[in-house]
């Protein structure tokens, strides 16, 4: 792991969120965030969606942070310090921490709250999803011991709970981040819903398929072309219906297709159901496809 010595909210420390995912944005892609979907965040890490603004409970937090901070150094009498750390795994992982521990071994989390209820939560030893898949993230990236997460109401009146790591948890966690992290850096929007597919990482497929992918793109930019070229040779060329051009060797004429049945039309002037058409309607087969997913 390694630190870096920005001041967080600052603009320098936003450009450096943007190029990682920190721990306050884990639980969004662990799918227990009720504030925002992983498309969100996507659209954020794509630059197709600006960060939210600070409101009214970020905006306490950060006002009483340093005050919370000081109430836990005097109550534990550790020495705490707010910094910015890097996995040293996985540098994308980035967590910036409310304090650590000179020795690293104990990490601090403060949640100054307006709802009551996540102090009344901290007061039976119990925190939400969100904060757990914070801390777990934090937790991992630093090694340290354990993390005290402390909710903070005023200098009388907070609660602190030790929240030990999970190897297991975090490894999941870790998973689901580098899965998030490969359709940031493709540029594809994430999958949701019921419908996730199996994840292949096997490079040499992949890089077949990226391939594959410019190719298809490539095909699109052509045949844009080749229709400029068509509607420029029509417009040009309309008072007769066959033409050649022998250096070229392409052959230019107006031919009649065959007539085509209106079934919608037919349906609608005998006045036939959709229900009586079931029973002439072919079985559907199955198939495989590729496809470039898009935003």
């Amino acid at each position: 792991m390694k630190n870096v010595n920005i001041e967080q909210g600052t603009v320098e420390w936003h450009a450096l969120r943007k190029q990682h995912i920190g721990a306050s944005e884990i639980s969004i892609i662990n799918g227990t965030n009720p504030w925002k979907t992983i498309r969100d965040l996507w659209k954020e890490k794509t630059n197709r969606k600006d960060p939210d603004k600070i409101n009214d409970a970020m905006r306490r937090g950060i006002n009483l942070e340093g005050e919370a901070r000081n109430v836990y150094m005097q109550a534990k009498g550790i020495s705490m310090m707010p910094s910015i750390y890097f996995d040293d795994k996985w540098e994308i992982a980035m967590a910036s921490l409310d304090g650590i521990s000179s020795d690293g071994k104990i990490i601090l989390e403060i949640k100054c709250p307006i709802k009551r209820d996540i102090y009344f939560q901290a007061i039976d030893k119990q925190l939400p999803d969100y904060y757990f898949d914070q801390i777990q993230w934090q937790l991992m990236i630093t090694k340290a011991e354990y993390c005290d997460y402390m909710v903070y109401k005023n200098e009388f009146e907070f609660q602190i709970i030790k929240i030990i790591p999970l190897k297991s948890y975090q490894e999941m966690l870790v998973k689901k981040a580098k899965i998030f992290w490969d359709h940031v850096l493709s540029d594809t929007p994430p999958f949701f819903g019921k419908e996730i597919p199996k994840y292949i990482e096997n490079k040499a497929v992949n890089d077949k398929l990226l391939k594959w992918k410019q190719i298809k793109k490539d095909i699109e930019i052509l045949t844009k072309e080749k229709e400029e070229i068509e509607k420029d040779i029509k417009e040009k060329y309309k008072d007769e219906k066959n033409y050649f051009f022998p250096k070229a060797g392409v052959q230019f004429k107006y031919c009649t297709g065959n007539n085509v049945t209106d079934w919608q039309k037919v349906c609608m002037h005998f006045n036939i159901k959709d229900k009586d058409l079931e029973s002439y309607k072919k079985e559907n087969k199955s198939y495989y496809k590729f496809q470039i997913t898009s935003c």
